[in-house]
């Protein structure tokens, strides 16, 4: 169910140098809940490719503050290690974490092991 909206556009992260990227609080500033929810127990926000992971970790962090009490995940279909211009396979899928650094930025862990995960 489509409920993610883009509503200011952003510099495209596949079309801009690595310091140009939008940052998590421009994407939050950027998008908004549409009202097709009213109370959901789980919602799994989906994107085509992860670089950084600024994108869903801005959906989440708008999905965490309109519905607090439902569990919230994410999927994506590729994850990059940088911006590359084709992705030539896929090698392996991974369960990870994308949280906020101390420098307000997203982080990446993958693989994370299950007694470390949260």
């Amino acid at each position: 169910m489509p409920i993610v909206k883009r509503a200011k556009a952003v510099p495209k992260s596949s079309h801009a140098a690595a310091g140009d990227r939008a940052t998590v609080e421009q994407h939050i500033d950027s998008l908004e809940l549409k009202s097709l929810l009213s109370n959901p127990k789980r919602v799994t926000p989906v994107d085509d490719v992860v670089t950084k992971g600024r994108m869903l970790l801005a959906t989440v962090t708008l999905l965490e503050d309109r519905f607090p009490k439902a569990q919230l995940g994410a999927f994506a279909l590729i994850r990059t290690m940088g911006v590359q211009p084709d992705v030539a396979k896929i090698v392996e899928p991974c369960v990870g974490y994308i949280r906020r650094n101390q420098w307000n930025d997203a982080n990446r862990e993958e693989n994370v092991p299950p007694a470390a995960r949260r």
